[in-house]
């Protein structure tokens, strides 16, 4: 399980485009996290059920170990984003977005905006924010 400092650490990274952020064993999921959150924070109100498609996808995709270690973290990045401007925070996803993008093969970009398309839909009320953060998460994962 990520302890309070491993988690500090990443967030560090995060914050500083850090070249050590690929390098991690589970770069690919710490971005995906990145995106995950911001795509959820748009609204300002994240639901149980988002948050629970989240924990879900973990879990099924990469296993408990992940879901249990990596979850955790998705929860402070929530809180951290929800009071962060906008502007300040897209840089930070726009990174996750490369790395993302720099990590799988080009026939396999659909995959993650399908995600993100689920991940949208998982609350009953998707607003127009979670709808512009697709949008804007698509285009940075497609450059």
């Amino acid at each position: 399980m990520a302890t309070t400092d491993s988690i500090k650490q990443i967030m560090k990274e995060l914050d500083s485009h850090s070249p050590l952020l690929p390098s991690r064993p589970n770069g690919f999921v710490l971005s995906l996290l990145g995106i995950s959150t911001y795509l959820v924070t748009a609204d300002r109100i994240v639901m149980p059920s988002e948050e629970e498609f989240v924990r879900s996808f973990l879990r099924d995709t990469f296993g408990r170990h992940v879901e249990q270690e990596y979850y955790p973290l998705f929860q402070q990045m929530v809180a951290r984003f929800k009071q962060e401007p906008r502007e300040r925070l897209a840089p930070k996803v726009r990174y996750c977005c490369k790395y993302i993008a720099g990590s799988m093969p080009p026939e396999e970009i659909p995959l993650v905006i399908k995600y993100l398309d689920q991940l949208a839909l998982a609350d009953a009320s998707s607003s127009a924010d979670e709808w512009a953060a697709v949008e804007e998460l698509t285009a940075w994962i497609q450059k």
